[in-house]
């Protein structure tokens, strides 16, 4: 604990050092000032009809053991009720300071008396003549607030305290931006694998789009390969799209596919008559040629 204000100092002060290398603005000035005129050829795979992907049960079974960590695992979650003293509005601000005091110090008393040692917190809520507020199911990950009403703000401190302490433990006072909150864990419930037969329907749809861009890049690799023309694959290909000659700078923003750092990126490597090689960017591939670079 000693050491964690120095590093954190440290580490503040190299967040702000910012340094740009000649490089870096080097390339900036070229890319923001070189024209392209190019042929940009959409290949949208997922209109690939579904009757042509085939997905066996050894697909799926190896899909989800490969990623049931990460995506089958439902997340360790804490069962909470609290009690909230609300902040009070008053037009006579003076009085407003007043009734908001007399809350705080009420909830400081309701938290240590509602300890495990003293009272629980139910003989708490009683003997106060409170109402429990609402019941929460609390995610340590915080997405999506961690199951925290969003009027409460973001608070770490209420995750923090329902995953560090046992059942039935009362949390202290905590201020949120709608008032003085005691927090009661109710129960743990650990994290558990869904059933691979609930998320059939959902791996084979990630299976079938997978699928469907190899089967559109094995195809436009092969008629490339072959040495068919941007031109000659867009007459063959039924889910391609061809748009010839559109413009604008290296970083600029082009008709098709916006402004995108992949294509950027291209064209700055490929020379004038030359056809990329395939661009995977948003859930469709591309291909460029570049007609003509100018400044």
């Amino acid at each position: 604990k000693k050491d964690y204000l120095p590093v954190e100092k440290l580490r503040n002060l190299y967040s702000k050092l910012v340094s740009v290398s000649n490089a870096h603005i080097y390339e900036n000035i070229v890319n923001s000032n070189t024209n392209c005129n190019i042929d940009v050829l959409s290949i949208e795979y997922s209109e690939i009809d579904d009757s042509l992907i085939s997905i066996s049960q050894s697909d799926i079974e190896e899909y989800y053991n490969d990623n049931k960590e990460d995506k089958f695992l439902a997340k360790e979650t804490v069962l909470l009720d609290y009690i909230i003293f609300e902040n009070i509005e008053n037009e006579d601000d003076s009085l407003e300071i007043m009734l908001n005091e007399d809350q705080k110090q009420l909830s400081i008393d309701f938290s240590l008396d509602s300890q495990p040692e003293i009272m629980t917190f139910n003989e708490a809520v009683q003997s106060y003549n409170l109402q429990i507020k609402d019941t929460l199911r609390i995610t340590e990950n915080f997405s999506n607030n961690s199951g925290i009403p969003l009027n409460m703000g973001y608070d770490r401190r209420i995750v923090r305290f329902a995953f560090d302490n046992s059942n039935e433990s009362v949390s202290d006072r905590i201020v949120t931006d709608n008032g003085n909150v005691i927090f009661h864990i109710i129960s743990t419930e650990k994290g558990e694998y869904q059933d691979m037969n609930e998320v059939v329907d959902e791996i084979t749809k990630i299976l079938v789009e997978e699928k469907k861009k190899e089967l559109a890049s094995s195809e436009i690799q092969l008629m490339l390969t072959n040495k068919s023309s941007i031109n000659k694959i867009a007459n063959n290909c039924a889910y391609c799209t061809l748009n010839e000659n559109e413009e604008s700078t290296i970083s600029g923003s082009f008709k098709t596919t916006g402004k995108n750092y992949k294509i950027m990126g291209v064209l700055s490597a490929i020379d004038e008559g030359e056809t990329s090689k395939l661009i995977d960017s948003n859930n469709i591939l591309y291909l460029l040629k570049l007609n003509k670079k100018y400044t």
